[in-house]
């Protein structure tokens, strides 16, 4: 019998560093347990970003379409603006497979996924600031928003921490090199633990 994999859900406001680090996790583990979900949005790509790779680019209408068949685990509109959602099909799929998943989405996603009680085991890290003007530096760095977005980004995570109670594990932002270390250390621990399923 197959053991299977389980769900391992990271989130924190925009601009932390979530995909950072776990594009290193996924590089550091290399024998093929850990696969990431691809996530399907309705917004363009941004600069060298990869349709299929990155996200799933589709259109409104599709995106529309996939919420009424059902398709999505967990689904949300961002900012009034774009949606996101992660493939059901494409993650249990892998699961029942033995390997885990690696998904990283918003405290509105990781609310849908845990009312549902689905028959796997899942794994919450939240990822925190130290405070809200670390993370206004790290987002004016960035530079793919401009002013008015940045502040309606921050306000948005300020919403979002408030949720960080919530998830099994919080990491404390600090260094690049000390979030992965956090974030691996999670990751061995849960692999190897059943959870009673």
């Amino acid at each position: 019998m197959v053991k299977c994999g389980k769900l391992f859900i990271i989130s924190g406001p925009a601009g932390i560093g979530k995909n950072t680090v776990v594009n290193t996790l996924l590089a550091h583990i290399s024998d093929g347990s850990l696969t990431r979900s691809v996530t399907a949005t309705t917004r363009p790509p941004r600069k060298g970003e990869i349709d299929g790779k990155h996200y799933h680019f589709i259109s409104k209408e599709n995106f529309l379409s996939w919420i009424g068949s059902g398709a999505f685990l967990e689904y949300a509109l961002i900012h009034g603006k774009h949606y996101y959602g992660s493939l059901k099909k494409d993650i249990l799929e892998k699961i029942s497979k033995g390997i885990n998943v690696i998904l990283v989405i918003d405290v509105q996603g990781f609310l849908q996924i845990i009312n549902k009680n689905l028959d796997i085991d899942i794994i919450s890290i939240f990822i925190e600031p130290e405070n809200l003007e670390v993370l206004k530096k790290r987002m004016r760095k960035r530079g793919s928003e401009n002013n008015c977005e940045m502040e309606n980004r921050l306000r948005t995570s300020k919403n979002e921490i408030s949720f960080a109670n919530r998830y099994k594990y919080v990491i404390v932002s600090s260094s690049r090199e000390h979030d992965f270390s956090e974030l691996l250390n999670i990751y061995t621990k849960e692999k190897h633990e059943n959870n009673g399923r």
